[in-house]
Protein backbone atom coordinates (compact mmCIF):
# COMPACT_ATOMS: atom_id res chain seq x y z
CA UNK A 1 0.00 0.00 0.00
CA UNK A 2 0.95 3.38 -1.15
CA UNK A 3 1.98 6.22 1.96
CA UNK A 4 4.31 9.22 0.67
CA UNK A 5 5.27 11.73 2.96
CA UNK A 6 2.79 14.08 2.78
CA UNK A 7 -0.07 11.62 3.85
CA UNK A 8 -1.03 10.00 6.93
CA UNK A 9 -3.28 6.59 7.16
CA UNK A 10 -5.76 6.30 10.50
CA UNK A 11 -7.07 2.92 11.19
CA UNK A 12 -9.78 2.57 13.05
CA UNK A 13 -10.93 -0.88 14.99
CA UNK A 14 -14.05 -1.74 16.75
CA UNK A 15 -12.97 -4.00 19.75
CA UNK A 16 -17.11 -5.30 20.08
CA UNK A 17 -16.95 -6.22 16.80
CA UNK A 18 -14.23 -8.95 17.12
CA UNK A 19 -15.04 -11.65 19.19
CA UNK A 20 -14.24 -14.96 16.53
CA UNK A 21 -12.70 -17.31 18.22
CA UNK A 22 -10.85 -18.30 15.41
CA UNK A 23 -9.72 -15.11 14.89
CA UNK A 24 -8.54 -14.10 17.92
CA UNK A 25 -6.38 -17.12 18.16
CA UNK A 26 -4.56 -15.95 14.68
CA UNK A 27 -4.19 -13.11 16.71
CA UNK A 28 -2.14 -14.28 19.20
CA UNK A 29 -0.03 -16.31 16.39
CA UNK A 30 1.47 -12.75 15.65
CA UNK A 31 2.53 -11.62 18.91
CA UNK A 32 5.58 -11.87 20.60
CA UNK A 33 6.11 -14.30 23.72
CA UNK A 34 6.96 -10.68 26.01
CA UNK A 35 3.42 -9.68 24.39
CA UNK A 36 1.63 -12.40 25.27
CA UNK A 37 3.27 -12.51 28.57
CA UNK A 38 2.04 -8.59 29.32
CA UNK A 39 -1.11 -9.78 28.15
CA UNK A 40 -1.88 -11.38 31.31
CA UNK A 41 -1.12 -8.55 33.90
CA UNK A 42 -4.62 -7.34 32.85
CA UNK A 43 -7.18 -8.17 35.22
CA UNK A 44 -9.87 -7.58 33.13
CA UNK A 45 -10.97 -9.83 29.82
CA UNK A 46 -11.99 -6.59 28.14
CA UNK A 47 -8.45 -5.08 28.34
CA UNK A 48 -6.46 -7.99 27.17
CA UNK A 49 -8.79 -8.45 24.68
CA UNK A 50 -7.97 -4.36 23.54
CA UNK A 51 -4.53 -4.97 24.40
CA UNK A 52 -4.38 -7.81 21.82
CA UNK A 53 -6.41 -5.79 19.06
CA UNK A 54 -4.04 -3.05 19.78
CA UNK A 55 -0.88 -5.03 18.86
CA UNK A 56 -2.15 -6.62 16.02
CA UNK A 57 -3.45 -3.58 14.64
CA UNK A 58 -0.31 -1.93 14.76
CA UNK A 59 2.12 -4.93 13.24
CA UNK A 60 -0.52 -5.92 10.59
CA UNK A 61 -1.38 -2.26 9.74
CA UNK A 62 2.76 -1.51 9.42
CA UNK A 63 3.20 -4.71 6.80
CA UNK A 64 0.96 -2.81 4.73
CA UNK A 65 3.32 -0.50 3.51
CA UNK A 66 6.87 -2.65 3.92
CA UNK A 67 7.21 -6.25 2.56
CA UNK A 68 7.60 -7.39 6.21
CA UNK A 69 5.87 -10.01 7.75
CA UNK A 70 3.78 -8.88 10.55
CA UNK A 71 5.55 -11.38 13.50
CA UNK A 72 8.94 -9.26 12.12
CA UNK A 73 8.23 -6.08 13.81
CA UNK A 74 10.33 -5.43 17.04
CA UNK A 75 9.67 -1.98 18.75
CA UNK A 76 10.66 -0.24 22.21
CA UNK A 77 9.63 2.60 23.98
CA UNK A 78 10.32 5.76 24.74
CA UNK A 79 11.14 7.77 28.16
CA UNK A 80 7.19 8.37 28.30
CA UNK A 81 6.30 5.49 26.57
CA UNK A 82 5.28 6.41 23.01
CA UNK A 83 6.51 3.30 20.72
CA UNK A 84 8.79 3.41 17.90
CA UNK A 85 10.04 0.62 15.40
CA UNK A 86 13.22 -0.50 16.70
CA UNK A 87 13.71 -3.15 14.09
CA UNK A 88 13.82 -3.66 11.18
CA UNK A 89 14.67 -0.87 9.76
CA UNK A 90 11.77 1.44 7.86
CA UNK A 91 10.80 5.30 8.16
CA UNK A 92 7.59 4.58 9.30
CA UNK A 93 6.30 6.25 12.40
CA UNK A 94 3.22 5.39 14.21
CA UNK A 95 0.72 6.41 17.18
CA UNK A 96 -1.64 4.46 19.05
CA UNK A 97 -4.54 5.65 21.07
CA UNK A 98 -8.12 4.07 21.99
CA UNK A 99 -11.11 4.99 23.95
CA UNK A 100 -13.93 2.61 25.44
CA UNK A 101 -15.21 0.58 22.24
CA UNK A 102 -12.15 1.89 19.84
CA UNK A 103 -8.71 1.75 18.81
CA UNK A 104 -7.19 4.16 16.66
CA UNK A 105 -3.68 3.79 14.47
CA UNK A 106 -1.96 6.87 12.82
CA UNK A 107 0.80 6.32 10.60
CA UNK A 108 3.01 8.17 8.44
CA UNK A 109 6.23 8.43 7.12
CA UNK A 110 9.66 10.13 8.60
CA UNK A 111 7.23 12.77 11.14
CA UNK A 112 6.65 12.87 14.50
CA UNK A 113 3.06 11.83 14.91
CA UNK A 114 0.52 11.65 17.73
CA UNK A 115 -3.24 10.66 17.76
CA UNK A 116 -5.64 11.13 20.25
CA UNK A 117 -9.54 9.64 20.98
CA UNK A 118 -11.63 10.05 23.66
CA UNK A 119 -15.22 8.93 24.43
CA UNK A 120 -17.60 12.29 25.46
CA UNK A 121 -20.04 10.25 27.28
CA UNK A 122 -17.34 10.08 30.30
CA UNK A 123 -18.98 12.16 33.96
CA UNK A 124 -16.23 14.91 33.47
CA UNK A 125 -16.84 18.46 34.51
CA UNK A 126 -15.12 19.99 31.18
CA UNK A 127 -15.46 23.53 32.33
CA UNK A 128 -13.91 22.68 35.67
CA UNK A 129 -11.01 21.16 33.77
CA UNK A 130 -10.70 23.64 31.60
CA UNK A 131 -10.09 26.28 33.75
CA UNK A 132 -7.34 24.29 35.25
CA UNK A 133 -5.65 23.30 32.24
CA UNK A 134 -6.52 25.21 29.16
CA UNK A 135 -5.49 28.51 28.49
CA UNK A 136 -7.02 31.56 29.22
CA UNK A 137 -8.14 32.44 25.18
CA UNK A 138 -9.52 28.54 25.26
CA UNK A 139 -11.44 29.32 27.95
CA UNK A 140 -12.90 32.05 26.63
CA UNK A 141 -13.82 30.37 23.88
CA UNK A 142 -15.72 27.96 25.75
CA UNK A 143 -17.39 30.17 27.49
CA UNK A 144 -18.53 31.97 24.34
CA UNK A 145 -20.49 28.36 23.25
CA UNK A 146 -24.24 27.74 23.66
CA UNK A 147 -24.20 24.88 26.49
CA UNK A 148 -24.49 21.98 24.18
CA UNK A 149 -21.36 22.95 22.01
CA UNK A 150 -19.13 23.20 25.45
CA UNK A 151 -18.48 19.90 25.82
CA UNK A 152 -17.79 18.85 22.33
CA UNK A 153 -15.30 22.18 22.01
CA UNK A 154 -13.70 20.81 25.07
CA UNK A 155 -12.94 17.43 23.92
CA UNK A 156 -11.80 19.18 20.56
CA UNK A 157 -8.90 21.06 22.88
CA UNK A 158 -8.34 18.02 24.98
CA UNK A 159 -7.58 15.70 22.00
CA UNK A 160 -5.40 18.18 20.39
CA UNK A 161 -3.45 18.44 23.45
CA UNK A 162 -2.89 15.28 24.23
CA UNK A 163 -2.17 14.14 20.10
CA UNK A 164 0.57 16.92 20.33
CA UNK A 165 2.30 15.58 23.33
CA UNK A 166 2.30 12.14 22.07
CA UNK A 167 3.88 13.64 19.12
CA UNK A 168 6.49 15.41 20.80
CA UNK A 169 7.25 12.43 22.95
CA UNK A 170 5.81 13.99 26.08
CA UNK A 171 2.89 13.02 28.81
CA UNK A 172 0.80 15.49 30.14
CA UNK A 173 3.07 15.59 33.04
CA UNK A 174 5.56 18.13 30.81
CA UNK A 175 2.44 20.68 31.06
CA UNK A 176 -0.39 22.13 29.38
CA UNK A 177 0.20 25.84 29.89
CA UNK A 178 3.11 26.37 27.47
CA UNK A 179 0.96 25.89 24.18
CA UNK A 180 -2.48 26.55 23.17
CA UNK A 181 -5.09 26.35 20.45
CA UNK A 182 -7.63 27.72 18.39
CA UNK A 183 -10.23 25.86 16.57
CA UNK A 184 -10.63 26.63 12.74
CA UNK A 185 -13.81 25.72 10.73
CA UNK A 186 -12.32 23.23 8.26
CA UNK A 187 -11.78 20.82 11.26
CA UNK A 188 -8.16 21.72 11.38
CA UNK A 189 -6.36 23.77 14.46
CA UNK A 190 -3.68 26.17 14.38
CA UNK A 191 -1.24 26.16 17.65
CA UNK A 192 0.29 29.09 20.08
CA UNK A 193 3.60 28.57 21.81
CA UNK A 194 3.94 30.74 25.00
CA UNK A 195 7.35 29.66 25.50
CA UNK A 196 10.98 29.91 22.96
CA UNK A 197 11.50 26.02 23.37
CA UNK A 198 8.33 24.61 21.73
CA UNK A 199 9.33 25.82 17.98
CA UNK A 200 7.53 26.77 15.12
CA UNK A 201 4.07 26.47 15.08
CA UNK A 202 3.81 26.37 11.30
CA UNK A 203 5.66 23.71 11.42
CA UNK A 204 2.88 21.63 12.71
CA UNK A 205 -0.42 19.92 11.04
CA UNK A 206 -3.32 19.31 12.84
CA UNK A 207 -6.97 17.57 12.53
CA UNK A 208 -9.69 17.04 14.33
CA UNK A 209 -12.82 14.88 13.45
CA UNK A 210 -15.52 12.91 15.40
CA UNK A 211 -16.49 9.47 15.34
CA UNK A 212 -20.38 8.52 15.48
CA UNK A 213 -21.78 10.70 18.59
CA UNK A 214 -20.05 9.91 21.07
CA UNK A 215 -15.83 9.97 20.48
CA UNK A 216 -13.68 12.78 18.99
CA UNK A 217 -10.52 12.00 17.67
CA UNK A 218 -7.26 14.77 16.54
CA UNK A 219 -3.83 14.38 15.34
CA UNK A 220 -0.94 16.00 15.55
CA UNK A 221 1.94 15.89 13.11
CA UNK A 222 5.66 18.01 13.09
CA UNK A 223 6.08 18.05 9.30
CA UNK A 224 8.12 21.29 8.91
CA UNK A 225 7.46 24.36 6.82
CA UNK A 226 5.02 22.56 4.51
CA UNK A 227 2.61 21.56 7.25
CA UNK A 228 0.05 20.06 5.29
CA UNK A 229 -1.30 16.65 5.27
CA UNK A 230 -3.48 14.25 3.47
CA UNK A 231 -5.65 12.68 5.69
CA UNK A 232 -7.30 9.13 5.15
CA UNK A 233 -9.13 7.09 7.83
CA UNK A 234 -9.93 3.22 7.08
CA UNK A 235 -12.42 0.73 8.90
CA UNK A 236 -10.63 -2.48 9.56
CA UNK A 237 -10.68 -5.92 10.83
CA UNK A 238 -7.08 -7.09 10.76
CA UNK A 239 -6.68 -10.29 8.51
CA UNK A 240 -10.01 -10.99 7.87
CA UNK A 241 -11.73 -7.72 5.48
CA UNK A 242 -8.32 -7.14 4.48
CA UNK A 243 -9.63 -4.45 1.69
CA UNK A 244 -9.97 -1.18 4.00
CA UNK A 245 -13.27 0.83 3.81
Amino acid sequence: MNLDEHEVHLWLVKCSELNDTSLLNQYRGLLSASELERQQCYALDKLRHRDLLSRVLVRTSLSRYDNINAKAWFFTGGEHGRPEISSPLSNLRFNLSHAEDYIVLAVTRHHDIGIDIEYMQRKASCLKIAAEYFSGIENASLLALPEKAQRVAFYDYWTLKEAYLKACGLGVMAGLDHFGFQLNQDNGATVQFYDDKSGKPAEWFFWRSALENDYRLSLAIRCGSDADMEVSLFNIVPLANDQPH
